[in-house]
């Protein structure tokens, strides 16, 4: 779909307002990663603008790389040589990549294992997003990083490897902390407005986990050296708690505060991995690492049990609709039976007229009317017989057939009921004339009681627009869509979710089967149906559906 003048310049204030804001929360975050190195190679102890760029580019995709470019930028930028080298230069280059790469990578590795961007809602895309976004993505980032210092003449050549690994472990930090907390906020903080009994247990939580970790990570409390490394896992019941009642939103907030107090307070030379001595920053990275998929693994599992709860309620909703269905068989076949035998009768009883009338001379039009009546006899009883087969599951022969055509037929027939209702017919549909496969009677069944439906709903109410427009187009080329509107008296909130279960119904003796019916035939036809829009009061209701085309004719 081609912009409007209008929208283009939103279009680009938004994208420019975008990567400003990465732009500087990326900065701010390389610019505390500076401040927070090891003890023994001074490299990050958490590298946070990696899960940044990871975080902008689930969330905005690539509209975000030109913030993280010019973020990583800044942060180089803070810390510039005094005089400049072709390895200088080449390591300033190397150094500014790293980041954006591995932003760029991980959300690959995200879309290829797991087929979406969706995060952290499996085992499998937690799998994918630890192992592939944060650990494996981290290898050739870390590895730029450290050839940019080695380059620059920052560190000795000789201990590339524990710079390489602290950096590695730095920039997959980075990425379990930043981006699921970025992630949860960005889309989940809604839900903290709306709920002041849920800021407050967030509140409390995160009070108790920051003031846990800031005794622990401090000279405020003397731990035995033997024993200070036990110690710091008091924090995980308050973990447990964050992510049990809260989720990745709680875990992620936790799991960033006491990451931050622990690498203060390490940093500083506090707290019970500083005195670990050269295995500090070991048992630093081991404790994170745990936390963080501790945080994540807990919030996964119980985002995964939610879910299958409502897979659950779904497919027991549908357990008690196809009951229904069965039970709506059971008499539709019955009703049929008794129907179609009047059906018959009346059938007769106006060919024979016809033949009556045939001998006589002046009475054209009373031909015509028997003729009508012997014709919409015939169709109803076809119908009744497809609604019977229908109702006892027997297989109708499938065809391919011209939409319109049907849709013509149609409204030609309900046309004297809407002329007696004082209504008119608004028919859009498609130039090109388009195929579908299904039985011919199904569909007309179908078409004919959404527009029943469409009259029913003027009954008792004075509407402005007294029409009824029934449309159809085309949906990309394997599809197309049937929409019937109407502006009548709406449909009820409260049985609008329900409207398509059986024997649920908005009318004053109505079955509540038509509707049932009408899905189920949507359904056989491949293709699914839906209220799009239940206002009344001079607004529309929509019933729209969507079916697979055989071909389009051109």
């Amino acid at each position: 779909m081609n912009e409007t003048a209008d929208e283009r310049p939103r279009t680009l204030q938004n994208i420019l307002s975008i990567n400003i804001a990465v732009c500087i929360v990326y900065f701010l975050g390389g610019k505390l990663g500076l401040e927070l190195h090891g003890l023994e190679t001074g490299a990050p102890l958490v590298w946070l603008p990696t899960g940044i760029a990871v975080a902008a580019l689930f969330h905005f995709g690539n509209r975000a790389l030109a913030g993280i470019v010019v973020g990583a930028i800044a942060v180089v930028g803070t810390q510039l040589p005094s005089s400049f080298s072709v390895s200088t230069v080449s390591g300033l280059v190397l150094q500014i990549t790293a980041g954006p790469l591995q932003g760029l990578m991980a959300v690959y590795f995200l879309k290829r294992f797991t087929g979406t961007v969706k995060l952290l809602l499996s085992f499998k895309s937690l799998f994918v997003f630890v192992l592939c976004c944060s650990l494996i993505s981290s290898i050739l980032s870390a590895a730029l990083g450290t050839s940019s210092i080695i380059l620059q003449g920052i560190v000795p050549s000789s201990i590339a490897l524990p710079v390489w690994f602290n950096w590695w472990i730095a920039d997959a930090l980075g990425v379990m902390v930043a981006a699921p907390l970025l992630l949860m906020l960005g889309s989940r903080w809604r839900r903290l407005i709306s709920s002041p009994k849920l800021a407050a247990e967030l509140i409390i939580i995160c009070i108790a986990g920051t003031v846990l970790a800031a005794l622990l990570f401090s000279d405020a409390v003397n731990i035995p050296p033997t024993l200070a490394s036990a110690f710091t896992y008091f924090t995980f019941p308050v973990l447990i708690v964050a992510s049990i009642r809260g989720g990745h939103l709680f875990a992620a907030i936790v799991t960033a505060l006491v990451t931050l107090v622990t690498v203060l307070g390490t940093a500083n030379g506090l707290g019970p991995f500083a005195i670990q001595g050269e295995h500090a920053n070991a048992h630093l990275n081991i404790f994170l690492i745990v936390f963080a998929i501790t945080g994540l693994s807990i919030s996964t599992a119980i985002a995964e049990r939610n879910a299958n709860e409502v897979d659950l309620q779904r497919k027991q909703t549908e357990l008690n609709r196809l009951y229904r269905t069965s039970v709506m068989g059971e008499v539709g076949s019955g009703i049929a039976h008794e129907i179609n035998q009047p059906l018959s009768v009346i059938s007769i009883h106006a060919q024979m007229l016809l033949k009556r009338y045939g001998a006589r001379s002046g009475d054209d039009e009373e031909r015509v009317w028997l003729e009508q009546i012997n014709s919409n006899a015939m169709n109803a009883s076809g119908i009744i017989d497809r609604v019977q087969k229908f109702s006892q599951k027997k297989e109708v022969e499938l065809v391919q057939f011209e939409i319109n055509d049907e849709i013509r037929s149609v409204v030609q027939i309900v046309s004297s009921r809407m002329s007696d209702n004082n209504l008119t017919a608004d028919v859009r549909l498609s130039q090109a004339p388009l195929t579908v496969t299904g039985d011919r009677i199904e569909f007309q069944l179908l078409i004919v009681n959404l527009l029943q439906n469409a009259i029913d709903a003027y009954e008792d109410f004075d509407a402005a627009n007294k029409s009824i427009e029934i449309s159809s187009k085309l949906l990309g080329n394997d599809k197309l869509e049937i929409c019937v509107r109407d502006y009548g008296k709406g449909v009820n909130e409260d049985i609008a979710d329900q409207l398509f279960d059986s024997f649920r119904t908005t009318k004053d003796g109505g079955t509540g089967l038509g509707l049932s019916i009408s899905r189920s035939v949507v359904e056989r036809m491949g293709g699914q149906i839906n209220l799009m829009s239940k206002d009344g009061e001079g607004g529309a209701t929509v019933f729209c559906m969507q079916l697979p085309i055989t071909k389009a004719i051109p």
